[in-house]
């Protein structure tokens, strides 16, 4: 490739860097083009030297500090919200695929990313004087109470044991999400980052022309340590006395056991992938599935969760291949 070949192409990156940078700041799609964003700093991290890839982010914060200049009003919290949500994901991404990381490795950098970010949103949020917590929880849990007693009123069945039951159950239920709300954001910043992840390394497959054989979403699987670890916390829930620690406890039990159900469901993903339907396809018949058999078997999550510690264990899909391959494809050799 020539001088000028690259400086055109540098030019066209960061004009598109620009770009989307306006679009995300100047409209109401910031998750898509925040995606977008993501992505093509995925690539430029994986192709490009990490100098080029600080000046790339360095152009997307000062986009994002002239627009709020523009506005007569800079905030700093929201200007490094806004340029980690347009390239942070993403150059993390780009750097572990570009090093070869391990697997996990790469999962746990890319989670750590986004939960930074939605901590920093939080904190953003909660400045505000908006309680989180209250508006999708409590709010909600407290006009379903209210409708509760008004149909019963309606039906004769009215009474006050039954408010008493209904007031005690809503109030553990809210009791018991405020307790899980860091393994809730959490599993919530893994699945989006992860989700980024997977589609920066596709993006690049398809640029780039070359195969990355990273462990596929039907390739997940946890380590027999890992079993171990999940029964010593589950032992600890038990013996230490109702205090921040048990809550502490209790948050990475929940974590141990969103991993477990993902593997099993990992699991079923290996057998019916075979079937060669779409990726996508897959995903809204898990959903479908999983939503309509849990309503009429709530130990659903339970028989994954389960199956994923057997695999651990047994290793029933027999999966042994390395972390990060490349395979590039050449045209011309080809040809």
């Amino acid at each position: 490739m020539s001088k000028s070949t690259n400086v055109f192409s540098r030019i066209f990156d960061i004009a598109v860097l620009i770009f989307i940078t306006f679009i995300y700041m100047t409209t109401n799609s910031s998750i898509l083009f925040g995606l977008v964003s993501t992505v093509l700093f995925g690539i430029i991290a994986y192709r490009q030297h990490y100098l080029v890839v600080a000046l790339d982010a360095l152009i997307v914060l000062l986009c994002v500090v002239i627009y709020n200049v523009s506005n007569v009003y800079v905030d700093l919290l929201y200007v490094i919200i806004d340029t980690l949500s347009l390239c942070f994901t993403g150059v993390i991404s780009g750097i572990m695929l570009k090093n070869r990381q391990k697997h996990f490795s790469t999962i746990v950098a890319v989670s750590i990313s986004g939960i930074i970010k939605m901590l920093l949103s939080l904190l953003s949020i909660k400045r505000e004087g908006y309680d989180i917590f209250e508006t999708l929880i409590e709010n909600p849990v407290n006009l379903y109470t209210e409708y509760t007693s008004s149909i019963l009123k309606q039906s004769g069945a009215y009474s006050n044991e039954t408010i008493d039951v209904i007031n005690d159950l809503m109030n553990s239920f809210v009791s018991g999400i405020s307790t899980l709300m860091p393994a809730i954001i959490i599993i919530i910043s893994v699945i989006t980052s992860y989700f980024s992840y997977v589609v920066v390394k596709k993006m690049i497959e398809i640029i780039t022309k070359e195969k990355l054989y990273v462990q596929s979403f039907s390739q997940l699987k946890m380590s027999r340590k890992a079993s171990i670890a999940l029964l010593v916390f589950v032992l600890l829930t038990f013996v230490i006395p109702q205090s921040i620690v048990s809550d502490a406890i209790l948050n990475i039990v929940v974590i141990f056991l969103f991993a477990y159900f993902m593997c099993g469901l990992s699991v079923i993903d290996f057998y019916f992938r075979k079937t060669k339907l779409w990726w996508w396809i897959r995903l809204v018949i898990y959903v479908i599935l999983i939503t309509v058999i849990s309503m009429f078997l709530g130990a659903l999550p339970l028989v994954f969760i389960l199956l994923a510690m057997i695999d651990s264990r047994r290793d029933i899909r027999h999966i042994d291949m390395p972390d990060i391959v490349v395979e590039i494809k050449d045209d011309e050799n080809e040809s």
